[in-house]
């Protein structure tokens, strides 16, 4: 048919609320190579996935050789601004102990990672919301039902459009990033090196929103 084709593996929600809403792009720059998106959890290690490139979550220091940074792991609640309006003031992370917080099963220490780096050790009090997916976490927060923790790239879209602010200055970082891989089946596409162009000039467009915003 003289078309080409990519699979990425990837995470569910990453696909859901970053990817996709580019693959738009994708196609108009690149109209000859179809992208195949796996978000299935596939057996193996990271450089042996049924896919030509993975975006993996791994320590910085951790990376496989050849895989290109998109984003570093950088974490700040969020929460939408009618919610804030509605609800008592935040001025410090102690205060966010008085809110709902939605938290995502995926990511299960995030909010203690976020509360014991403000030296804050009670947060186990708090009344939290377990939800499966980051995308769903994102979602019960812009339905007012609580405060989310955020993260890179997740969050960059809803911080661009104010569907969701921070309710707190700062950020912190986890020390893990958000990696490129090109699998052994993917390194001799010819095609290939096109679409992991056009990954990181759209991560580097992503990364200008939240550094404008946070």
């Amino acid at each position: 048919s003289g078309r080409s084709q990519v699979t990425v593996n990837l995470f569910p929600s990453l696909a859901d609320v970053w990817l996709i809403p580019r693959l738009g792009d994708f196609r108009q720059k690149h109209p000859d190579i179809d992208v195949r998106l796996n978000t299935s959890e596939l057996l193996g290690d990271t450089q042996n996935r049924e896919a030509d490139f993975a975006l993996i979550y791994l320590p910085e220091d951790e990376l496989p050789e050849g895989a290109v940074v998109l984003f570093a792991d950088e974490i700040v609640p969020a929460a939408a601004p009618e919610y804030l309006a509605e609800h008592s003031s935040i001025d410090s992370s102690i205060d966010l102990l008085e809110h709902p917080l939605i938290a995502s099963l995926s990511e299960e220490d995030e909010w203690k990672f976020w509360f014991e780096s403000h030296g804050i050790d009670s947060y186990r009090q708090a009344r939290y919301m377990d939800l499966d997916l980051c995308s769903s976490c994102l979602k019960a927060a812009k339905e007012g039902m609580g405060i989310t923790m955020g993260r890179r790239p997740y969050l960059d879209d809803d911080l661009a459009s104010g569907k969701l602010v921070p309710p707190l200055p700062g950020k912190i970082s986890t020390g893990y990033c958000l990696a490129l891989v090109t699998t052994p089946r993917g390194k001799d596409l010819p095609y290939g090196p096109r679409f992991c162009n056009w990954l990181i000039e759209a991560s580097r467009a992503s990364e200008a929103i939240w550094s404008e915003l946070i």
